[in-house]
């Protein structure tokens, strides 16, 4: 686990370290790049990103919450407030690595099959 403390360091390190997960505060700010908050970080990482991002938050706003998942990109919003927060969050973690597993192996047979079958045309 990487913690950084500012977007600078995410954005420099993000191509280094090639990070399963991202899990960032709602109440994220750098305003040294004019970030004010966690969205507006996942909003410029989805610009060049695929990688998973779990928002936490100290609201229970559904439709923050709503805004944050489907409009912004975010894989998944979980309340610091719940009161099973801790569980919450490491669910979400486990669900958000499988379904990236999946896509890559999805991604990875889609190739070996495109290579197959180039072969097979090709006999």
């Amino acid at each position: 686990m990487i913690i950084f403390k500012n977007a600078d360091t995410i954005f420099f390190n993000i191509s280094k370290y090639l990070p399963d997960l991202i899990v960032i505060d709602y109440s994220f700010n750098d305003s040294k790049l004019n970030f004010h908050n966690g969205l507006e970080v996942i909003v410029e990482l989805r610009k060049d990103s695929n990688i998973p991002v779990i928002v936490l938050s100290g609201q229970r706003d559904m439709a923050k919450a709503i805004e944050i998942v489907v409009q912004k990109g975010a894989n998944d919003y979980i309340s610091k407030d719940d009161d099973d927060f801790i569980n919450s969050l490491l669910e979400s973690i486990k669900e958000s690595l499988n379904i990236r597993k999946s896509k890559n192996r999805i991604k990875k047979l889609s190739r070996l099959y495109l290579d197959f079958t180039t072969k097979i045309t090709l006999i």
